[in-house]
């Protein structure tokens, strides 16, 4: 083999690799991105099925919490009795590149 094909086969070697890590990163992030909303949906329902009661709205912090997951509760009071508007903060990091990005969903418990 030439210097030149073996230079030509690295490049190639590196590409692919670069190519393999970022579908990896890609997927990893949307199972993770899915797995938080389906969180966020079951912790809004929880605490809409329990009328926004504190001790459930302290047991999902702490459900969230174990997750790896911020979860805000703001409940106020309207005509129609009490509700809740529900956020939880999803953290992601790119692990090569040391880079990190937040996802928020914004839920109302009714």
């Amino acid at each position: 083999m030439k210097l030149g094909e073996i230079c030509s086969q690295c490049v190639l070697c590196f590409f692919l690799i670069l190519l393999m890590w970022t579908g990896i990163t890609y997927v990893t992030q949307n199972i993770q991105y899915t797995r938080a909303k389906q969180v966020h949906d079951e912790l809004v329902m929880r605490i809409e099925n329990s009328n926004c009661d504190a001790k459930t709205i302290a047991d999902c912090k702490h459900a969230a919490s174990q997750c790896g997951y911020d979860l805000m509760v703001d409940t106020y009071e309207t005509a129609y009795g009490t509700q809740a508007k529900v956020i939880l903060d999803m953290k992601f990091w790119l692990p090569v590149l040391n880079k990190g990005r937040c996802y928020t969903f914004l839920g109302y418990a009714q």
